[in-house]
């Protein structure tokens, strides 16, 4: 009944954004991405927001954020664990965690090659390049 549609980094990489597929089983329902940084020691969860209907409404799809404003200064070489819950009345709880195995991202460094720009200057200076 549900699932995770896509997950990816927002543009100014503060977020980790989520859109989540549910079947559309009943007007209230509840979409949630619970989380973690420390498998499963602690967790947090994000409640997901209504973005539309899709399939003539037999489906809605949610979206979601996970700040990653309190985790920055820490971030690098983390692995978040992912899960969806799927709450809605008269139907049990179901939930998206990559059929048991969780869905990962892992935060990685990514290392820029820095090169010096020549600057014209009418010196003969050693310290600048040209």
């Amino acid at each position: 009944h549900v699932r995770l549609e896509d997950l990816f980094l927002s543009d100014d990489a503060r977020c980790v954004r989520g859109l989540v597929i549910v079947r559309n089983l009943a007007f209230v329902k509840w979409v949630a991405a619970r989380f973690t940084m420390d498998r499963w020691q602690t967790t947090s969860e994000v409640t997901a927001r209504y973005v539309g209907s899709l399939q003539d409404g037999a489906y809605d799809r949610f979206e979601f954020n996970i700040r990653l404003i309190d985790y920055l200064s820490k971030i690098w070489d983390r692995t978040l664990h992912l899960a969806i819950r799927y709450s809605c009345e008269g139907h049990a709880e179901s939930w998206d965690s990559n059929s048991g195995q969780n869905y990962i991202v892992v935060f990685r460094r990514k290392n820029i090659k820095k090169t010096r720009v020549a600057q014209d200057t009418d010196e003969e200076d050693e310290d600048h390049v040209r």
